[in-house]
C-alpha cells in the first residue's frame, strides 16, 4: 500500500481542504494516509493524525520551532509520498528531495505576493523580503513532482516554473449540504469564516444602517481586536455572533438565513479586481440554496452572471451592499429562484467530486 504524510505547521488537523477533502479521499482510494499537524494524535475517517506539541510565542516560532517538529514526524512516517501545505515547510521538503521521497507542494495562497500585505512586517521591507522569497520560491518550486493550486491566476504563474502543476480548486463537497431545502425567507443575513477586516465586515455592519430589522448572522474564528472594534460600531445591537462551530454544523446554521454574505476585500492574494476561487465562501452558500451577496470581483460575477445565483457589490459601497440586502429581502421569488440556481451550479459544475478525480489522477500519476 502506498503511504501518504501531508504536513502543515499552520492549519489545524481538521482543515477542510487538508482533511475532509484531500486526506479523505485518498483514505477512500486506498491510500495508506496521515497528517502530522499541531495537536494531539488521533485516527478519524480511516487517517492517522500525528500530533507535535503546540508552541507558544506567535508566528516565528510556527515557522521555525513547529515547522521543524512537523519534519521530524513526518520523516518518522518513512512515507512514499509527502504533500506539503505551508511555505515555511519548502526547506524541509528539499531535505525530503534530498531523501529520494516524492514530493507535492499545496499552494493555497499566492505566496509570490502574500509578503507584500502582511500587516506584522513593517512596510519598508516587505518589497524586499517579497524579492527574496520569490527568488527562492522559484527556485524550489522547479525541485517538487507536483505543485497543486486552487485558482487560475496562481495557476498561471506557477506553471511557468513548475510544468507539473495542477488546478485543484476548493468546491464544497455535496453530501454536507441538505438535500432538499426549504428556503427560509427571513430578515437573517449570515457569514460563515473567518472575522477578519479582509471579509469587510465593519462595511456590512455599517449597511445595516439603511436596512430595515436585519440581523446579521456571523460564526467563525476571528481576531479578537477587530471583533473589539466591530463591537463599536452603531449596528452592532443587530449582529448575532455566535463563534467557531464545527465544520459538520456549517449547513445547518445557514439554513438560518436568507443571504449568504462573500464581501471580500480587493488584495494583492486575489490579485485585486480578478478574484480568487480559493476560497469556497460563495460555493458554500450556493450549496446550501441561499442567494449570494459578493464582491464583484471578475471571476465571481462571472459565475453570478452565468448562473444568476446572486448579487455583485463594490466591498467598499456599504450602499451597494444595503441595496442588494434590501432587493432580496423585497423580492422572495427572485431570491429562491436564485438559491437554486446556485444549488444546481454546485451539483453540476462546482463539486469535489471534480475535484477529487483531479487530486486521484495527479496521484496515480507519481506512483
Amino acid at each position: 500500500m502506498i503511504k501518504i504524510c501531508h504536513m502543515t505547521s499552520a492549519h489545524s488537523s481538521t482543515d477542510t481542504r487538508i482533511f475532509y477533502k484531500q486526506c479523505t479521499s485518498l483514505s477512500k482510494a486506498g491510500y495508506d494516509v496521515c497528517l502530522v499537524a499541531q495537536g494531539e494524535s488521533y485516527e478519524s475517517n480511516g487517517i492517522k493524525i500525528v500530533g507535535v506539541p503546540r508552541i507558544n510565542g506567535g508566528r516565528l516560532n510556527r515557522m521555525t520551532k513547529v515547522a521543524k517538529s512537523v519534519y521530524k514526524k513526518a520523516l518518522e512516517t518513512d512515507a512514499d509520498i509527502y504533500q506539503i501545505h505551508d511555505p515555511e515547510l519548502l526547506r524541509y521538503a528539499l531535505k525530503l528531495k534530498k531523501k529520494n521521497k516524492t514530493v507535492i507542494f499545496d499552494s493555497h495562497e499566492d505566496f509570490m505576493v502574500i509578503l507584500l500585505e502582511k500587516s506584522y512586517i513593517p512596510a519598508i521591507f516587505r518589497p524586499v523580503l517579497n524579492l527574496f522569497f520569490n527568488s527562492y520560491y522559484r527556485v524550489v518550486l522547479k525541485k517538487f513532482d507536483a505543485i497543486i493550486t486552487v485558482t487560475p491566476h496562481i495557476y498561471d504563474k506557477i506553471k511557468r516554473v513548475n510544468r507539473n502543476t495542477f488546478m485543484i480548486t476548493n468546491y464544497p463537497i455535496i453530501h454536507n449540504y441538505s438535500e432538499e431545502r426549504e428556503y427560509v425567507f427571513n430578515n437573517r443575513i449570515v457569514f460563515a469564516g473567518a472575522i477578519v477586516k479582509d471579509w469587510c465586515h465593519h462595511t456590512i455592519i455599517n449597511s445595516l444602517e439603511k436596512c430595515i430589522n436585519v440581523r446579521y448572522i456571523l460564526f467563525g474564528s476571528g481576531n479578537e481586536k477587530y471583533i473589539n472594534e466591530l463591537k463599536t460600531l452603531t449596528k452592532w445591537e443587530f449582529v448575532d455572533y455566535l463563534g467557531k462551530i464545527p465544520y459538520t454544523d456549517v449547513s445547518e446554521k445557514l439554513k438560518d438565513g436568507s443571504i449568504g454574505m462573500a464581501v471580500a476585500a480587493y488584495s494583492r492574494g486575489a490579485a485585486y479586481k480578478i478574484g480568487s476561487l480559493g476560497n469556497q465562501k460563495i460555493f458554500e452558500y450556493m450549496a446550501e440554496g441561499l442567494p449570494i451577496i459578493c464582491t464583484d470581483f471578475i471571476l465571481w460575477k462571472e459565475i453570478i452572471d452565468k448562473y444568476k445565483c446572486g448579487i455583485c457589490v463594490n466591498p467598499y459601497n456599504s450602499d451597494e451592499i444595503a441595496d442588494a440586502i434590501n432587493y432580496l429581502l423585497k423580492n422572495p421569488e427572485i431570491s429562491k429562484e436564485m438559491g437554486e440556481n446556485g444549488r444546481q451550479a454546485i451539483l453540476k459544475d462546482f463539486n469535489w467530486g471534480i475535484e477529487e478525480q483531479k487530486l486521484l489522477t495527479l496521484y496515480k500519476s507519481l506512483v
